[in-house]
């Protein structure tokens, strides 16, 4: 073999390991590096191009629609992250970039946490209404409706008042689902 060709094999041996070895940090881990880094830049069999392994990692908010920026001397790249990243934790990919100089690769991590919080704030309306729907279901349950007897008027105010709550929170269930899969659509673009 020649020296390129062992170089070629050593490189992607030692990829395959970082890349690996990247997967499943603990949330230990992840809280001391919640930046975005580059574990390793392996040249690839293509000239001028190299497969760039790195990892990006959610602070104290979940990162829905991860998505970092790669650049080169040559080449920007976006890449984004099919899995969301949960608090605290990391994950570790890699992708192929250009470069006449691979000391010039950078990674910058694209900063979505306002969403993300507008996005567990939206979510935390939906289980609220949901809630407030199912005790309001069973506040109507305990209104007896007897055979054929009228009902007392204050039995009448009540299981009107109870419908009217709830219709005005299925309203309040709709617009707050329209909001949470707007904001979803936005963030994964």
């Amino acid at each position: 073999m020649n020296k390129k060709t062992t170089l070629s094999i050593s490189a992607v041996a030692l990829a395959s390991i970082l890349l690996v070895s990247g997967f499943g940090l603990s949330s230990v881990s992840a809280q001391t590096s919640s930046q975005t880094s580059i574990k390793a830049k392996v040249p690839s069999t293509l000239e001028n191009q190299y497969s760039v392994i790195f990892q990006v990692c959610a602070g104290s908010t979940i990162m829905r629609a991860p998505q970092v920026v790669m650049s080169s001397d040559s080449e920007v790249r976006d890449v984004k992250l099919n899995k969301t990243i949960a608090p605290n934790a990391c994950k570790t990919t890699a992708t192929v970039i250009k470069a006449l100089d691979p000391n010039t690769i950078k990674v910058k991590k694209v900063d979505k946490s306002k969403i993300n919080i507008m996005i567990t704030a939206a979510e935390k309306n939906l289980v609220k209404i949901k809630k407030e729907i199912s005790a309001t279901n069973d506040e109507l349950e305990t209104i007896t409706l007897p055979g054929n007897t009228p009902l007392t008027n204050d039995a009448m105010k009540k299981l009107n008042d109870i419908t009217s709550k709830l219709v005005e929170l299925r309203k309040e269930l709709k617009d707050a689902r329209s909001e949470y899969y707007r904001l979803l659509y936005v963030i994964k673009g």
